[in-house]
């Protein structure tokens, strides 16, 4: 097998690799994302439990529910959009992955190369793993 040959082989095998794993780094990093807003709306909503138990002056304590009210609404927005991305990246992921075995299952059956190429040519170009092969002894 030629230089060339390897480099392609080699290509072929590792840039699905690669994508698949820079795919699941991005899905990580939005769950990441979508856990810490969890964590802070669970802590918005415990302050504005405990502003609601210690009462005290009710200008205060409306502002204070008005401030938390406001963030809880930004982080519900949020929430949704790393919800939505977060859909979006498995779909892009499981048609990636769909595509990437498509694409296999064609080209190592042999259809491309018994379309286009002569057939002497697909002959004498056998697969590697002939050697692989039980042998039947004629007899």
């Amino acid at each position: 097998m030629d230089t060339s040959s390897a480099i392609a082989v080699l290509t072929a095998m590792i840039t699905p690799a690669v994508l698949i794993s820079a795919c699941g780094s991005m899905i990580l990093s939005t769950s990441t994302r979508l856990g810490r807003v969890v964590d802070r709306v669970r802590s918005l909503a415990d302050r504005w439990e405990e502003t609601a138990e210690k009462g005290g002056s009710t200008e205060v304590l409306r502002e204070r529910q008005e401030m938390i009210f406001n963030q809880l609404d930004k982080l519900t927005s949020r929430a949704r959009i790393l919800q939505r991305s977060m859909v979006t990246f498995y779909l892009a992921l499981g048609q990636f992955v769909a595509t990437s075995v498509s694409t296999w299952r064609w080209t190592s059956s042999g259809c491309h190369s018994q379309r286009v190429a002569p057939a002497e040519l697909v002959q004498q170009h056998k697969p590697h793993f002939v050697h692989f092969r039980r042998h039947v002894k004629s007899p």
